[in-house]
């Protein structure tokens, strides 16, 4: 139910006697659909309870500590799929109040913070979604065969008795992500070892250095999750972008942007072959993507769309344009600029995380087969930096104030 407050998620526990004295923990369960219920810790909270009996209701929530993570971002709901679940090895207080025939007391809360855990391994690594890591299986593997994937930690792979963590009748592996399949798990804390188990069993270790490999990589991306929001792409065509301009410092392995390095200047063909060598050179480590200049469409999506919000905005970070907004003619900042500036110096990205996309450079994106350049460059004036506008009449050979991003699929 809903909680107390908008940061709380309500667990009503309905008894006709509860002796709260006889309690010295709690468990949450989880169902995950056709898989064996998992369980999630919670470390002691005996203290919480006194030794008063709870007569019809007991109302206990899970709240967010202050400081520990961003309400305006974050959600509990326990009764949603797990993507939208309380999130691992962050810490919450606890509130509750009692209810008796339809009154209910004050509400208290308890000083200690809880942790969630599962099966006795952390969960909280970088992942590729907010609350997600995703797996990629080379698609010559026929995912039908197997009804259960053991993880070990890598040090440990050689011992297959002790699983770190288990999926059962996985479903939801059955889905086809371009050139491999995929599936998404709740995100863990280290590199694992991968062995599928069913009518015969496969160690995958080259996925885990596939894991380990693309994680650098897309250090440098963000994920942007296709829900039908996107008009003109594919329903459910999820992308990477990559967070800053290519610049002329830039590493092909991996895309890692500093602070302070110059976007390049260069002409559309320039770029897609720049696109297409970091695509050859990543099949070379075996890292199986897909990449490409952003089309029209995912760019304007990118630079408008409020996640937070559902708005869509005139202006990647709203729709009011300030001299510190961006790098772009007459805007004077940083420090006087009236050329090209860092990657990232104008602290004013999308609501996504990705910077730059008004001013310093235009940016080429790909209309069909036309090059149209957005977001306007250093050289524009206020108007020109609009995300709807196309510039539509630039050179496909034009190389001054022209820069570009790269998505990858």
């Amino acid at each position: 139910g809903e909680g107390y407050d908008n940061d709380c998620q309500l667990i009503n526990i309905s008894h006709n006697s509860f002796g709260a004295s006889n309690i010295a923990g709690a468990l949450v369960y989880r169902i995950i659909e056709n898989s064996d219920e998992e369980q999630v810790n919670i470390t002691v909270i005996d203290t919480l309870l006194d030794d008063s009996p709870i007569q019809d209701k007991f109302h206990l929530e899970l709240c967010s500590q202050s400081n520990v993570v961003s309400i305006s971002s974050f959600v509990i709901d326990l009764e949603k799929d797990y993507c939208n679940e309380v999130y691992p090895n962050q810490n919450y207080k606890l509130k509750y109040y009692y209810e008796s025939n339809g009154v209910q007391s004050d509400v208290a809360s308890i000083d200690k913070t809880i942790n969630f855990n599962r099966n006795n391994a952390n969960i909280s690594s970088k992942a590729y979604s907010s609350s997600k890591s995703r797996i990629y299986i080379p698609d010559n593997v026929d995912l039908s065969n197997y009804n259960q994937i053991l993880f070990f930690k890598n040090n440990i792979q050689n011992d297959f008795s002790n699983p770190s963590y288990i999926i059962n009748n996985p479903s939801y592996m059955n889905n086809n992500f371009e050139s491999n399949n995929i599936f998404d798990i709740e995100i863990i804390d280290d590199d694992y070892f991968v062995l599928f188990i069913g009518n015969y069993s496969m160690e995958f270790s080259d996925n885990l250095y596939y894991l380990e490999t693309l994680n650098d990589y897309l250090d440098g991306f963000i994920l942007i999750e296709n829900n039908n929001s996107i008009s003109n792409v594919n329903s459910g065509d999820d992308f990477y972008i990559s967070k800053y301009e290519v610049s002329i410092t830039s590493s092909i392995l991996p895309i890692n942007q500093t602070l302070g390095s110059i976007p390049s200047e260069i002409n559309c063909s320039g770029a897609e072959q720049y696109i297409l060598d970091l695509q050859n050179e990543l099949m070379l480590n075996g890292i199986l993507v897909n990449l490409s200049l952003p089309t029209t469409d995912e760019w304007e999506h990118v630079a408008s769309y409020n996640i937070f919000t559902n708005e869509i905005t005139l202006y990647p970070w709203g729709n009011q344009i300030d001299a510190y907004h961006a790098n772009y003619l007459n805007s004077d900042l940083p420090s006087n600029a009236t050329g090209l500036v860092g990657v990232g110096l104008h602290n004013w990205p999308s609501a996504y995380g990705v910077y730059d996309l008004a001013g310093n450079v235009m940016e080429w994106t790909k209309n069909n087969n036309f090059c149209i350049g957005k977001g306007g460059n250093y050289l524009s004036t206020a108007d020109d930096l609009l995300i709807s506008t196309d510039h539509n009449q630039i050179p496909e050979e034009a190389t001054l104030g022209m820069g570009f991003r790269i998505i990858m699929k």
